[in-house]
């Protein structure tokens, strides 16, 4: 920003340049020449030094009002660059580097639980077998899979530099039941005792944990590559 000058300013330095001041030493010398009484002199010599010092005072006010009374601050310049410029300063950056990385390692982790849960070994860990009933029930050996509601409710939610990987809680299946609670069972098994007094053990299944353990060198490394990239 700068102070830009309003008003006319070549009429005041006309007014200015007509002004006459008064030479103090012209007139004393004048006096002297004449040789006039010492008091008359000093007399000459005080009134001089008077107008010259309302004169100044005039032009001083003058230029005061012109520069504080008539002025205005206003934009200078390509605030539009600063603009860019302000947003891309090294916190800006920042923010962006960790968003990108939380997205991609979000997206390597939904891939690869998906990607463990077909293949029954997430992050290479293999899954309890069936139970022989359990599968003549089902027509499956293949645990997790029955009608695909769990396999494609996983999902991220990206919150600024941080992730979400898993099942959100309000998504159901077909049958009303939330999933989250069903994850639940199969990330860490489950006793459940039946009305009839036989107690069914579901033995744990996860499907996330092994997955998250397997890539978390991968994900440092996608954060540490974002965050080095902006020395660049």
């Amino acid at each position: 920003m700068r102070i830009e000058r309003y008003g006319d300013w070549d009429k005041l330095q006309s007014a200015l340049d007509a002004i006459s001041l008064p030479h103090p030493r012209m007139r004393f010398d004048c006096a002297i020449e004449t040789k006039p009484p010492k008091k008359r002199a000093v007399q000459l010599f005080r009134q001089s030094l008077n107008r010259m010092c309302l004169y100044v005072t005039f032009i001083l006010r003058a230029i005061w009002d012109y520069l504080f009374f008539s002025t205005r601050a206003v934009k200078f310049g390509d605030w539009k660059r600063l603009d860019a410029v302000l947003k891309n300063c090294l916190p800006a950056r920042m923010e962006k580097a960790l968003n990108r990385a939380a997205i991609k390692c979000a997206l390597l982790l939904v891939r690869e639980i998906k990607k463990g849960i077909k293949s029954q070994a997430p992050g290479g860990k293999k899954f309890t077998p069936l139970a022989e009933a359990t599968i003549e029930k089902k027509g499956s050996s293949k645990a997790l899979i029955d009608t695909g509601f769990l396999l494609s409710a996983i999902t991220q939610k990206i919150m600024g530099d941080k992730a979400f990987v898993g099942l959100l809680r309000g998504t159901r299946n077909k049958d009303g039941d939330e999933i989250v609670n069903i994850g639940a069972i199969m990330e860490f098994g489950a006793t459940i005792q039946m009305p009839s007094g036989v107690t069914i053990v579901i033995p744990a299944r996860p499907f996330l944990q092994p997955v998250m353990e397997k890539y978390l060198p991968e994900i440092k490394a996608i954060f540490a590559e974002e965050i080095l990239g902006l020395m660049h």
